[in-house]
Parts: structure tokens; sequence; C-alpha cells
């Protein structure tokens, strides 16, 4: 199993190869309706945050905050889309249509 040095710095067990596949692969396919510029590369990069904040299998008090805000995030608003002109519900669909939960609830 890879490591990772996550918020802590230190090395932790990563989240499963298949999985961070196809968040890497759900990020590169929304990349694609975000504007191409600075500030939309910019609002695409915290969606991502918030999608590998959610995905990781590192456990401990400071990462299950992150874990929850992440989900709280995605369920929400999600402002940072809604600035690049991208509709958070596409997002959600698309997070649902891979089976990402955001529900909060640990898998």
């Amino acid at each position: 199993m890879s490591t990772h040095r996550g918020r802590t710095g230190k090395g932790d067990p990563r989240t499963p190869p298949e999985t961070f596949d196809v968040v890497h692969a759900l990020v590169r396919k929304m990349s694609y309706q975000f504007p191409d510029c600075a500030e939309g590369r910019l609002m695409l990069g915290v969606i991502s945050v918030a999608l590998n904040d959610l995905i990781t299998n590192r456990q401990g008090g400071e990462i299950e905050v992150y874990r929850e805000r992440a989900a709280y995030y995605l369920r929400g608003d999600m402002w940072h889309a809604h600035i690049a002109g991208v509709d958070p519900d596409w997002i959600r669909a698309q997070l649902a249509k891979a089976g990402i939960d955001i529900s909060g609830s640990r898998r």
C-alpha cells in the first residue's frame, strides 16, 4: 500500500488505489466544465481537495473533522462551483453515479 504525506505531515495509509482512481477520473471529467483559466482551476481545486478529504482511509480526530467538513461542503451550495458557472447538482449527480457517498457517515 502506498503512503501519502497528508495534512499531518506523517506517512499515512492512503485510500485504496481504485477509489483514488475513481475520484481522479471524476475531477478530470469535471475539469471540462470549469473555465480554462487560473480562477477556474482554483475553484476546481477546492472541490478536488474536498473529494480527497472525503475518501481518505486515514483515521484520527483531525482527519475525521476534515472528512465531515468535506461531506458538508459537497452536500451544500458549493459556491466555488457557482462562481465558475458549474451546477453543484451536476457535480453531486456525477458523485452519485460513481458511488461516492457524501452523506457524511463513514463508509
